[in-house]
């Protein structure tokens, strides 16, 4: 059986998806060996074995032709197009591994990734396990964001492992977070109630680049997306009292923005100042009408 099911949900990015296929390739993954063939006709190079679907919902274009030429190694699926955790959970049905590695389509794999996997799982004292994401790069603004998470504590979908049976068994991925935002935070809080831990296996690593934070349509999106979080788990009511959002305000006009100023040359500061502002203002109003606060 297939250790690990690799699952790469992608949408529109086929350069990024290009670079994270060549860093998770059999080729580069230390002490792996990749599964070939199918159920019926196995031909495995070791015990470590391991498969990779990306699943693509891609409308105007998808990568399929992109994986057939250049990495034939990789299985293609169209997914349900209906958002990042909705396609992370159609690439968990047609997984066939013990263990479900998620990787974001823009990561970059270090070498290191899947045997550490592949140690952390055979020491057998976790079902969970969530890698090192570095960013790649330096952020060359302050509207520039990335997922980090060097200590653990994080449990972003752009990098974790979990057994398939768990998975199945929690339900996977909620599909109705409003943005592709807070559904990996849901999924670890569920687990943390169902009395799982997560173990940190910091060789388990990718990159991440860094990206201009999105705009107002997204933070419409986010803000619901909490609110949606915090109506689902309500004795996390305090991130979004009203004087937290206060606080928050405030400190994001007495202290980040001074702080932005001088670390960035003022590049990005302003703008980010106003996404800080403006997403506040939108946790508020979602706050009130659902009366959380």
């Amino acid at each position: 059986m297939t250790l690990f099911s690799v699952i790469i949900p992608t949408c529109h990015r086929n350069e990024a998806l290009m670079r994270c296929l060549a860093g998770i390739a059999p080729a580069k993954q230390e002490g792996m060996a990749l599964f070939h063939g199918n159920s019926a006709n196995p031909k495995r190079e070791s015990f470590n074995a391991y498969e990779i679907i990306v699943t693509d919902d891609g409308s105007l274009s998808t990568a399929e032709r992109m994986l057939r030429e250049g990495f034939p190694w990789a299985q293609w699926v169209s997914g349900p197009k209906r958002g990042p955790a909705a396609n992370r959970n159609h690439g968990a049905e047609k997984a066939a591994g013990d263990w479900l590695v998620f990787v974001d389509d823009d990561c970059i794999p270090e070498p290191t990734l899947l045997a550490a996997y592949a140690r952390a799982a055979a020491a057998g004292n976790s079902a969970v396990l969530e890698g090192m994401t570095l960013p790649e790069g330096n952020r060359g603004a302050a509207d520039m964001e990335c997922p980090i998470n060097t200590f653990g504590g994080h449990l972003w979908a752009c990098n974790f492992a979990i057994k398939r049976r768990l998975f199945i068994d929690l339900g996977g991925f909620d599909e109705n977070f409003p943005a592709p935002a807070m559904e990996d935070t849901d999924m670890q809080t569920r687990l943390s109630k169902a009395g799982h831990k997560t173990v940190f296996v910091a060789e388990a690593s990718v990159k991440h680049p860094w990206r201009q934070r999105k705009g107002l349509k997204f933070l419409r999106l986010q803000a619901r997306s909490v609110v949606y979080y915090v109506d689902k788990h309500r004795e996390y009511r305090r991130w979004v009292s009203l004087t937290s959002l206060v606080k928050r305000a405030v400190g994001a006009v007495l202290r980040d923005f001074p702080k932005n100023l001088v670390s960035y040359k003022g590049k990005g500061a302003l703008r980010t100042l106003t996404l800080d502002l403006v997403f506040v203002s939108f946790l508020i109003r979602y706050v009130t009408r659902r009366n959380l606060s």
